[in-house]
């Protein structure tokens, strides 16, 4: 055998190849999955300290560094006000407590939430299993005012103006990309002024 044809041994690959059984392939994925989120967390502690010790302003400087949309890092620093520490539910994903923000609007000058409501709908998500896209959903029901006494009409009426939403917040992203590849600074961050601006409650 040629050394063409010899596969390098990884990190990844020696732990790959010591593992058989579906128990050991679901805790191997378990512990992953944990590690990422105990990394977004930690990014998101981060960036907010980075916030409140350097301003605003830091932001766009890092997300320039690091390539990134600046409302990615707006959207880490968001989690971590919404969610202290001791605030945090070990058994859901960073992604549900990103999504259980949005239960509650964010000051943007005095970074202050409205309200308490995200507590209990991460709660509500953790003991009902909901996905990520299923809670936003059920926030975004309750902001629009859906009472059980809503017609089949209304209902529907509801739901494709949602998925109008989520289809701009997705023409959004890639124009987001577009401009940043032609380094229109000024342009791109007025979209994503006009992209947070989606995610904030009307009154």
């Amino acid at each position: 055998m040629s050394d063409s044809n010899i596969v390098p041994q990884t990190p990844t690959n020696s732990i790959l190849s010591k593992i058989s059984t579906y128990e050991d392939y679901l805790s191997a994925y378990i512990q992953i999955d944990q590690a990422n989120s105990s990394a977004s967390w930690f990014k998101a502690d981060l960036l907010l300290q980075m916030v409140k010790k350097l301003g605003e302003n830091a932001v766009k400087k890092l997300a320039e560094d690091v390539k990134q949309p600046t409302s990615t890092i707006i959207n880490y620093t968001r989690v971590a006000l919404a969610f202290p520490p001791d605030k945090r539910d070990e058994g859901a994903s960073f992604s549900l407590h990103f999504q259980a923000s949005f239960a509650d609007s964010l000051d943007e000058k005095d970074h202050n939430f409205d309200g308490e409501k995200r507590f209990k709908w991460l709660d509500k998500a953790i003991d009902e299993n909901m996905s990520t896209r299923k809670l936003a959903e059920k926030i975004q029901t309750e902001k629009m005012g859906i009472t059980t006494n809503e017609t089949a009409e209304d209902q529907t009426m509801i739901k494709d103006a949602q998925r109008a939403v989520y289809e701009v917040r997705g023409i959004m992203d890639k124009l987001l990309k577009e401009v940043k590849r032609e380094r229109n600074k000024e342009a791109y961050f007025e979209i994503v002024r006009i992209h947070q601006a989606a995610n904030v409650r009307r009154s």
